[in-house]
């Protein structure tokens, strides 16, 4: 008998004990007087004790089947109590909320937003992680992870915060000193800041900013593993660069760097809000409705960014 089976049989047996018969206990229950006579039976045969004393016209409960009867009101009473904490617990907005983010999306959109959600949430401790590796949500307690690239089939569950649009920059200084080679779109002449994969070290390709999805082999590069380090030295004038556009935005906003070509949308690629269950703590669920609408506010959503979709700029349009 599985422990389900056990805990539906003892709560049949209670509401007999209480209503003194099959009859109304079955009424009470919506269920017929033979259906609760065969639990109790087979609840009896598996414990090996007599718990009611049947006859044609009463039933009585033994001296076990009243022992039996108050012990299993005890551990029902205390089970129900339980799953009612556990379940209020859930719903409300409190205690300690574990976010794993990527390190550049994290700091640049993420980190600014803590202090407002915190604000307005002076119950939810957070404890925010940064890190562009692979994270066992699971293993490690992490509520809610933030994830930039490809959606992996992974059991989690994954709403999308945004695609990803990938944008073509330069400094203006740097746009000034190579202005006929950028008029003439000699992109292979210019020099690249390209991103290296920590974890693999492989070295992001560029694609030819007037062409999709054609890849640019530019003569001269310069390579980092941190997508705020290329802004950097694309905003210092070193060369053009090609990052998403969230990585690009607060030089946007800056007016530090200026977009160049096209800008073109990842088709398999996307910011994802990830947790691991269906019916998320409440504080989870805060979190996520919060980020969405703040990225409202900065132009972003599910099918769309303030970088190609221009129905959807935000107020302070980059």
């Amino acid at each position: 008998m599985s422990g389900i089976d056990k805990l539906k049989h003892l709560r049949l047996l209670v509401q007999v004990h209480r209503m003194g018969s099959f009859a109304s206990a079955a009424q009470s229950l919506g269920m017929a007087p033979s259906s609760i006579s065969k639990s109790i039976q087979r609840l009896e045969k598996e414990i090996n004790l007599t718990l009611i004393e049947r006859t044609t016209r009463t039933l009585s409960f033994t001296q076990a089947g009243n022992h039996y009867v108050s012990m299993a009101n005890d551990i029902l009473n205390q089970l129900d109590t339980t799953e009612s904490h556990l379940q209020h617990s859930q719903k409300q907005a409190s205690g300690t909320l574990n976010i794993n983010v990527p390190v550049s999306y994290g700091r640049l959109y993420i980190l600014p937003l803590i202090p407002q959600f915190t604000a307005r949430y002076p119950n939810i401790n957070v404890n925010l992680t940064f890190s562009d590796r692979y994270a066992d949500i699971v293993k490690d307690n992490i509520d809610v992870c933030i994830r930039t690239g490809t959606l992996k089939d992974s059991g989690l569950i994954a709403k999308k915060l945004s695609p990803i649009d990938f944008v073509t920059c330069a400094a203006p200084a740097y746009i000034q000193a190579n202005k006929n080679a950028i008029e003439a779109e000699d992109w292979e002449k210019l020099n690249w800041i390209k991103f290296r994969y920590k974890q693999s070290g492989k070295v992001l390709p560029v694609c030819h900013p007037s062409r999709e999805n054609i890849e640019l082999n530019a003569m001269s590069e310069t390579v980092v593993d941190d997508g705020e380090a290329m802004m950097s030295l694309c905003e210092s004038g070193v060369g053009l660069t090609q990052v998403p556009h969230f990585i690009a935005r607060k030089w946007l906003n800056d007016n530090s760097i200026q977009i160049l070509g096209t800008t073109f949308r990842s088709k398999q690629e996307g910011v994802y809000a990830m947790y691991p269950s269906r019916n998320p703590a409440e504080r989870t669920q805060l979190l996520i409705k919060f980020l969405q609408q703040q990225l409202a506010q900065w132009g972003e959503g599910p099918e769309y960014t303030w970088a190609l979709d221009r129905d959807h700029q935000p107020i302070n349009s980059v």
